[in-house]
């Protein structure tokens, strides 16, 4: 496999990646925004509790997606370059004017797939991510029979034994 795209920024892009990577987090803060308008309709006999905690709920719905957002504006200079992935059979490498970042398949963890984006993921602050959008059919295809052929997919990849197997003999 060797494959190479170039595609311009995208910042909505960026934070649907961030939020798919903090996903764990963003669906806590979300379902405790839910459990806080939930209280703020039960306590519907004290007008202060209730705009508190209908206050506390829509902060806590809202605050994963703006941080996120925040956080690509402030950085735009960093999030406004035109990038490139390479795919290969040893690595994935994403690049941009700036920045460089090489991951040997083997240290892939996981490999998210969103809607329109793969994530390939060591750790929730190493990633490379391609849009999907970039790949031709031809490209796509064979990007999934190398990723079904390594077995790499939604699941966790199982990594390396850090110790040898015990003897099954009694």
């Amino acid at each position: 496999m060797n494959i190479t795209v170039g595609y311009p920024p995208d910042r909505r892009r960026s934070v649907r990646i961030y939020l798919r990577l903090n996903r764990r987090l963003v669906i806590v803060l979300r379902s405790l925004g839910v459990f806080s308008l939930l209280v703020a309709a039960a306590s519907y006999r004290s007008p202060g509790s209730v705009a508190v905690w209908t206050a506390l709920g829509v902060a806590l719905l809202a605050e994963p997606s703006l941080v996120f957002w925040t956080i690509v504006r402030r950085n735009h200079e960093a999030f406004d370059e035109d990038i490139e992935v390479t795919m290969t059979d040893s690595t994935v490498t994403h690049r941009t004017r700036t920045t460089s970042v090489e991951l040997s398949w083997d240290m892939v963890r996981r490999v998210h797939e969103g809607k329109d984006f793969w994530i390939f993921t060591v750790s929730r602050l190493k990633y490379v991510s391609l849009w999907k959008g970039a790949l031709t059919p031809g490209q796509a295809a064979e990007l999934a029979a190398f990723l079904a052929r390594r077995r790499v997919g939604h699941a966790a990849v199982t990594p390396p034994a850090k110790t040898p197997p015990r003897d099954a003999r009694p």
